[in-house]
């Protein structure tokens, strides 16, 4: 039994890694709805911020395109006022009303941009700290905070190989922000340590596949993949939220 747990995890681990190598986002999006049925989501959750900070210094490290700066700024500052937000709906809140909500909305906004529609955005500023905050609250709540900033920045069609990196940085950047709110609020527990210890090697293999992937994609295929992805992981989202 134990041993087909472990297998089951490990798969799960190894496909969403794989596919954030490959995109820059979607290790929790595709693993929490997966591995939640299974496991504790007091060690899910946690877990996937730990797994996630690996793969963003993977992809940062082997990466050698530039950052875009300047996008990230506003949206790390709103996104930074978030998270206490996120940490109290996580503690007050039911995360299964949480992730309807949020997947209703995701599933929407993707099937737009999956249809060629853009948003005009006049207040570029504006519109970047609004998707931070989201993602910031997102983040700290129920580990979905890509869909805001990954359809702001689609919207914007930002470079394949700089959406990838800047990405990366700015969920590195967000998660290890988080971790102090993850420790007072006793999230951080010895299982979730255990978990991650367990999966970091399969880890490692998947998200190195995924970047020897994403090197073979032409940018038209990469914006496809993204805004699947994101409306796959809306409607798991939903799911996961009818479900737990």
């Amino acid at each position: 039994m134990l041993d087909s747990l472990f297998s089951y995890v490990s798969l799960v681990v190894f496909l969403s890694g794989s596919i954030q190598g490959i995109t820059g986002f979607g290790f929790s999006l595709i693993a929490v709805p997966l591995l939640v049925s299974a496991i504790s989501p007091q060690i899910i959750i946690p877990s996937m911020l730990l797994l996630s900070l690996q793969i963003n210094g993977l992809i940062l490290l082997e990466s050698r395109d530039r950052l875009d700066i300047q996008s990230i700024i506003p949206i790390l500052v709103s996104g930074f006022v978030g998270l206490p937000v996120g940490t109290a709906m996580l503690r007050y809140i039911n995360p299964s009303t949480l992730r309807i909500l949020i997947g209703v909305l995701v599933c929407g906004l993707s099937t737009m941009m999956i249809l060629g529609l853009r948003f005009r955005t006049t207040h570029k500023s504006l519109a970047a700290a609004v998707a931070g905050f989201v993602s910031g609250t997102l983040n700290s709540s129920i580990t979905m905070s890509g869909p805001p900033v990954i359809l702001f920045w689609q919207n914007e069609k930002m470079a394949m190989n700089t959406f990838r990196k800047t990405l990366s940085l700015y969920f590195m950047i967000l998660n290890l922000v988080t971790i102090p709110f993850y420790v007072q609020a006793g999230l951080l527990t010895k299982s979730v340590l255990s978990f991650c210890l367990s999966q970091s090697l399969v880890l490692i293999v998947a998200v190195m596949l995924g970047i020897f992937i994403s090197r073979r994609i032409d940018a038209i295929r990469f914006n496809r993949l993204t805004l699947i992805l994101i409306w796959i992981g809306g409607i798991s989202a939903i799911i996961s939220g009818c479900y737990s």
